[in-house]
């Protein structure tokens, strides 16, 4: 009765996963969930099989601690290979096939996600990739947090792509250009031109920043002149 229970358990995990994945649109936008689950889920293939194998291997305990955690990036072709022979002998523990191991993982990926945002469908990209940019002085002073700060948002991007977003890092300007061609130039930064918390400038542009909306590189009419005067 228990292992039925638990089949049925994961075919309902499985239907879940799969119902998001038919509705992703391949990118890594911030409302998508396909994209989380799939990356989600490769890294929890990478994680596994890397803790799998390290403590199987000669001297597994003197180096568990150090690197169970940190495979090096070649790892994955290591990984991609064992998944298409599918070797007996790599086979975690205690798991009786491939398909059980993997079918493990994306239950795990399942769990990890709804703990975290209650349902499936609403573990959007956005939700994992808010762009959180923080001032250093709001770090030492957190009560300046709300005046130096720029608002954490959602964000679409990931590393590896055209847009790289993460919630800590990102591009420090987009910025296209081609000589004579100055006036179809695009830029934009995340932040304002502005150091002053209380300037209107101090977080202009972020908003098209983190939408990738490009601007001109060029400047347009003057609006306003800042002179110094001794």
């Amino acid at each position: 009765m228990a292992l039925v229970t638990a089949a049925a358990k994961l075919n309902e995990k499985s239907s879940a996963v799969a119902k998001e994945l038919k509705a992703w649109n391949g990118r890594a936008d911030m409302d998508q969930t396909g994209h989380r689950i799939a990356r989600a889920f490769r890294q929890q293939i990478l994680d596994q099989l890397w803790k799998s194998w390290l403590a199987a291997a000669p001297g597994a305990a003197g180096r568990a601690n150090n690197a169970a955690g940190n495979p090096d990036s070649r790892f994955e072709y290591a990984v991609w290979s064992a998944l298409n022979v599918r070797p007996e002998h790599l086979l975690p523990q205690p798991f009786t096939s491939w398909d059980d191991f993997l079918a493990a993982q994306l239950a795990s990926v399942f769990d990890d996600l709804t703990k975290q945002e209650g349902t499936l469908a609403a573990a959007t990209w956005g939700r994992r990739n808010a762009a959180n940019f923080r001032h250093p002085f709001a770090r030492a002073m957190p009560f300046l947090s709300g005046w130096l700060n720029m608002p954490k948002t959602p964000q679409a991007g990931d590393n590896h792509m055209p847009m790289v977003a993460a919630p800590t890092f990102g591009a420090s300007q987009r910025m296209v250009v081609s000589p004579g061609h100055e006036d179809q130039a695009i830029f934009v930064m995340p932040g304002g031109q502005s150091g002053h918390p209380l300037s209107p400038f101090y977080g202009a542009g972020h908003s098209d920043w983190l939408a990738g909306k490009p601007g001109s590189l060029l400047a347009g009419e003057t609006v306003h002149t800042l002179k110094f005067v001794p």
